[in-house]
């Protein structure tokens, strides 16, 4: 490999407690019912404002929340949510307000509890030092990643940090993994093709991403993706870890 694009939530860092506080923080301020932390973790993955739909439909009594999710518009302008309840009584405008207030709370209480996965270090220096390229690319927004990874003090290691913000897109689309691949080409000084590219994802959306870009694909079981590689529905990875740490191990080393 020459280059690897790394998910964040669920495969560099354990987010879920941070993101479940935040997520009712904002529900209650806007005088909605919290929903059970437990929850929350299987609506991460689709970008901040799903996370933030996702909750509001389980205050509200909806069920199957999971299914509702963004893609781009048939104008390819914009993301639009989909498979919203045809009766869910908050409009688009007040989802916005409560997503504005949701950053900005997540923002400043991003690492409270926050960590990182074990051994993450340690793949990032085999990485630094074997000069392969590296980049993060969430579904969150890149303000908030850029915090927490200066927080975790492991910034450095990242040619780019690309959110959704950067390509109006997120994953399955593999517009940041395409940003992400030129500016590690820009920074390295050298063309890395895709087939020396790897994306390490927890959930299908990375391993759609990255087939939909044309590198190989890492599937991480253990975060919160609920990721399996026996589901033959879903695309399937090149190969699967538990946690990112054994990365160094079993195909690196």
């Amino acid at each position: 490999m020459k280059g690897i694009i790394f998910d964040l939530d669920g495969v560099l860092i354990n987010s879920a407690p941070d993101m479940a506080t935040s997520i009712n923080k904002t529900l209650e301020n806007f005088g909605f019912s919290p929903v059970d932390a437990n929850r929350i973790p299987s609506f991460i993955g689709n970008g901040a404002k799903v996370l933030l739909v996702r909750s509001l439909a389980t205050s509200l009594g909806y069920e199957n929340p999971e299914e509702i999710y963004e893609k781009v518009s048939n104008d390819n302008k914009k993301m639009e949510l989909q498979n919203l309840p045809t009766d869910f009584p908050i409009s688009l405008e007040k989802i916005d307000e409560m997503l504005k207030w949701y950053i900005g709370y997540y923002k400043e209480h991003s690492v409270e509890n926050t960590e990182l996965y074990p051994n993450v270090k340690s793949v990032l220096d085999f990485c630094k030092n074997n000069k392969i390229s590296m980049s993060v690319v969430s579904n969150k927004p890149a303000a908030i990643s850029r915090r927490i990874l200066s927080l975790f003090q492991i910034n450095a290691y990242f040619d780019a940090v690309i959110g959704p913000e950067d390509t109006g897109k997120t994953k399955p689309a593999p517009d940041g993994l395409a940003l992400a691949a030129k500016i590690m080409c820009e920074k390295s000084g050298q063309e890395i093709p895709h087939s020396e590219i790897l994306m390490v994802g927890d959930s299908y959306y990375d391993i759609w991403a990255g087939k939909n870009f044309g590198c190989l694909t890492c599937g991480i079981l253990g975060g919160y993706g609920k990721i399996s590689k026996d589901d033959k529905a879903k695309p399937l990875a090149d190969f699967y870890l538990d946690y990112v740490g054994d990365l160094v191990e079993v195909c690196l080393g």
